[in-house]
């Protein structure tokens, strides 16, 4: 995770910070590293996006800042409020907010 986060952050803060995000999100999913839908935010370096995973499969609290930071330089802005990370489409809100997430 750490070796991910410095290849797209450029501040050893910034990279601290999103390995923590990752943490907890592994800590806050069913199952850990069991869990039935590690397969669909999985890299192909081997590395699971924890953070999407929980607020794809568990919970939709979450706003478009902390998204981009969680995923800056792994995503395809679509337009303002629709990004495509991986297998998912995450449309936010007018008031940056996840509204809705699609499988592609």
């Amino acid at each position: 995770m750490t070796e991910e986060a410095k290849l797209y952050h450029q501040s050893e803060m910034d990279t601290i910070e999103e390995v923590n995000k990752q943490a907890k999100s592994l800590l806050d999913i069913p199952h850990a590293v069991n869990n039935e839908f590690i397969p669909l935010h999985s890299k192909k370096n081997g590395n699971v996006s924890f953070y999407n995973l929980l607020i794809t499969h568990y919970t939709k609290d979450c706003n478009i800042d902390d998204f981009l930071f969680m995923n800056k330089g792994r995503f395809r802005r679509i337009n303002d409020c629709t990004i495509e990370v991986g297998n998912f489409i995450y449309y936010f809100g007018v008031y940056g907010q996840l509204e809705n997430i699609i499988n592609k």
